[in-house]
């Protein structure tokens, strides 16, 4: 019913008369992080008024936030406002176009020098069909093709995230080969359609889309984050009044290397409240649940967990909150909590307690005002052992169980770090220049596996078992002594470029990374010297 409602509303739209250029409302790239940062740093700064988490952002609201940091600076430095003005110009000019086509390309290259053998090679053709039907309705449609060769070991632990869809193709002695693409190289596709309206004077917006989302306070978010893959969705955006947004998300979800248990639906909403310029609240709420047509799940403004309790089902629901605390033009500090499972038990008990499947993460963001643009981030994260999993959903139409954990093409939907793990992280960013833009990032990754029966706690398909549980196999939570764990330090220092006059961008990287106990392996201590290059370009050509 929704997906109709949304096909006659677009139909509406074509009698329109155009007014802003529809195309405004596609959403700006969340894979370029200079845009959103530097929009955070002028929030921080008192340029920009409290700004929404949920992101991507559309490129219309990106421009007319540049605008407005540039039409009230506060306490930008006059650097910062002519940078701002750079990257203002160097943005697409807004168009109305019926069709417009672009062609993306980009190669990058990573290699680990201490194991020559870890290599990553990426290259990608991208063509593009944007444009508006009307003066509320926009699309994008493109299609992505990869030839690759992929290793995880060339990236700092747990960094890694796929970005091709699918399976690899390669032909060897006349055989087609259908791979993952990570012992050989091959061929893939990559596919993220837009369908985007805007109603009631772009205060609510509805889209059918397949992008990567970062719905959150910190540098990657419990709930939903940027790190994972992306998921198609009926999702909508909604300003009822200045200081409140609404957010919502139907995706469907599934693993092609194991489609029949990864029949899969993530629903997931969030309330966003500013009741005073320097405080930010905001609750949500998400289910995992096997694919069907579940009305309690699908409607944005219902609770799904008393959807579950009416139901009788078993899903995956979890819940949870955001906030922040900001002091123009000082800092910000920030806390996030995610709760999978929890029993109600004496505080001494609460981190030890094998029922308990949470996360949370406390950060700090510092503006510094000596540097052009630069912020300063500490940030803590904290993933209790089997946070993120869920044990198989039996469902009667299913020939299978379902596996429901919070988990989406093989990887985790919120934080990339796996369960019973915690990250200390320290990053500074800084925009010195048109066109340039510098970080260095320190981690401490501790990671562990439970090492005796019934307690495999660091792998998010390794849940908790009722049964198990109610028999006492599961002995008491201890971190850092109750398993054996990883502890790995990585130091990143980066660079990227953005020429003046021409639509090209190279980026280089290099990480220096020790592990001890690594793969949760006791003594093996492995050294990683991590270099990486890129380049990519972009044309478009049509009637702006």
């Amino acid at each position: 019913m929704r997906l109709k409602a949304f096909a006659f509303a677009s139909l509406l739209v074509l009698t329109v008369p155009p007014g802003a250029p529809a195309q405004e409302q596609l959403a700006a790239d969340l894979s370029d992080p200079l845009l959103y940062t530097l929009l955070e740093i002028c929030s921080l700064k008192g340029a920009l008024p409290p700004l929404s988490v949920v992101k991507p952002y559309r490129a219309g609201e990106v421009r007319r936030l540049l605008q407005a940091a540039l039409d009230n600076p506060g306490r930008l430095s006059p650097r910062e406002l002519s940078l701002l003005r750079q990257l203002r110009d160097r943005l697409p000019p807004a168009s109305a176009s019926l069709a417009r086509a672009q062609v993306e390309m980009e190669s990058a290259f990573r290699a680990n020098l201490s194991a020559p053998g870890a290599l990553h090679w990426v290259n990608q053709v991208r063509g593009s069909l944007r444009g508006s039907l009307g003066g509320a309705l926009a699309y994008d449609l493109n299609l992505g093709l990869f030839f690759d060769t992929v290793d995880p070991e060339a990236f700092v632990p747990y960094a890694f995230s796929k970005e091709w869809d699918g399976f690899h193709v390669w032909a060897e002695d006349g055989e087609v080969d259908y791979s993952d693409g990570i012992s050989s190289p091959g061929f893939s596709f990559s596919s993220l359609p837009a369908l985007s309206l805007d109603l009631w004077d772009s205060r609510i917006n509805l889209h059918l889309s397949r992008y990567r989302r970062q719905w959150g306070l910190g540098e990657g978010s419990l709930s939903l984050s940027g790190t994972a893959r992306p998921i198609i969705a009926f999702a909508g955006s909604v300003e009822p009044a200045p200081r409140w947004r609404f957010h919502f998300l139907d995706g469907t979800l599934g693993d092609w290397s194991d489609s029949q248990h990864e029949q899969k639906m993530l629903s997931i909403h969030r309330l966003e409240w500013f009741p005073r310029d320097w405080l930010y609240l905001s609750p949500w709420e998400s289910v995992v649940y096997a694919k069907r047509l579940e009305l309690s799940y699908l409607n944005p403004i219902g609770s799904y967990y008393v959807g579950q309790q009416i139901n009788g089902d078993l899903d995956n629901v979890a819940f949870g909150g955001e906030a922040a605390v900001t002091i123009r033009p000082y800092f910000r500090l920030y806390f996030s909590l995610f709760v999978d499972e929890i029993v109600l038990v004496p505080l001494s008990r609460l981190f030890t307690r094998p029922e308990n499947q949470f996360a949370w993460q406390a950060g700090l963001k510092i503006p510094i005002p000596w540097l052009p643009f630069a912020l300063l981030t500490l940030q803590y994260t904290k993933i209790e052992p089997y946070c993120y999993t869920h044990y198989e959903q039996t469902v009667p139409m299913y020939t299978q169980p379902v596996n429901i954990n919070y988990a989406h093409d093989g990887e985790n939907m919120g934080y990339h770090l796996p369960p019973n793990s915690d990250e200390l992280l320290l990053r500074l960013f800084t925009h010195p220049a048109d066109g340039l833009e510098l970080t260095a990032q320190y981690q401490l990754i501790r990671h562990g596996d439970g090492d005796h029966p019934a307690q495999i706690e660091g792998d998010i398909d390794s849940p908790i078992y009722p049964a198990d549980l109610q028999a006492g196999l599961y002995r008491e939570k201890d971190f850092l002594h109750d398993g054996i764990y990883e502890w790995i330090h990585a130091l990143t220092v980066g660079a990227g470029y953005r020429f003046k006059g021409a639509p090209l961008k190279a980026w280089a990287k290099y990480s220096f990374v020790h592990a001890a106990n690594y793969d949760n392996s006791p003594g093996k201590t492995v050294i990683k010297n991590l270099v990486g290059l890129g380049l990519s370009w972009s044309s478009s050509v049509g009637r702006p």
